[in-house]
């Protein structure tokens, strides 16, 4: 069975702890390869600081050292707001009804499920790969009442085997919390002039590769 992941998202910009969670999803979950998919347009968020072509190019850099990692533009290509539902649509058709598809998503949009259009249609096309990040708990305890009769039949504890079913599973993925968002990056950065002000800092938060095409193209100098 092949088993692909996917991670959506803004990706304005790219930092480390998505190529983190990625290299995580692909080791805990024996994942042929994980696909950034960058959105045209959240639904949830305003307009991207970086243009499509910007974000795109910028994981691209982030992705090349890592073999079994890619960047996939459909979301750019179609323009549209982007909507997972559609993606996973997609990349169902792509694949076809045998492989494992796994979309990798934080436990804040995990715990955020029920706002998202068609979630529950979502659980009958994809596996859901689920990482913790600072401040949210993962406990049932603490579930939304929609989410606990949803998912808690579904949940699978951490495995290094990979997914034997295509879709409907809720897999937890084992890695340290990684406390950086691209909101507060993006901050970070129009505070200090861009990323040359505090290089040492900002490399422990981008590839070197992303850092410096933010420096090349002078992004985010203005939140």
């Amino acid at each position: 069975m092949r088993a692909i992941g996917f991670l959506g998202g803004s990706f304005d910009p790219v930092h480390n702890g998505h190529v983190r969670l990625a290299q995580a999803a692909l080791d805990g979950l024996g994942l042929e390869e994980v696909r950034f998919v960058p959105a045209a347009q959240s639904w949830q968020k305003g307009a991207p600081g970086a243009s499509g072509a910007q974000r795109a190019a910028m994981l691209g850099l982030a992705v090349k050292p890592h073999a079994r990692m890619c960047v996939d533009e459909r979301e750019l290509e179609r323009g549209a707001p982007s909507y997972t539902i559609d993606t996973a649509r997609a990349l169902r058709s792509d694949f076809g009804p045998d492989a494992a598809l796994f979309l990798i998503i934080g436990a804040d949009q995990f715990l955020n499920l029920p706002t998202w259009r068609d979630w529950r249609v979502l659980l009958e096309l994809v596996n859901l790969a689920v990482a913790g990040r600072p401040g949210y708990e993962m406990n049932q305890e603490h579930w939304p009442a929609e989410i606990v009769g949803a998912c808690a039949s579904r949940l699978v504890l951490p495995s290094k085997t990979a997914s034997t079913k295509a879709f409907g599973e809720v897999h937890l993925i084992k890695m340290d919390p990684a406390d950086i968002s691209a909101t507060g990056l993006r901050g970070w950065l129009a505070q200090r002039g861009g990323a040359t002000q505090d290089g040492a800092a900002a490399a422990a938060l981008l590839p070197p590769a992303v850092l410096d095409y933010i420096e090349r193209h002078q992004l985010y100098l203005e939140t």
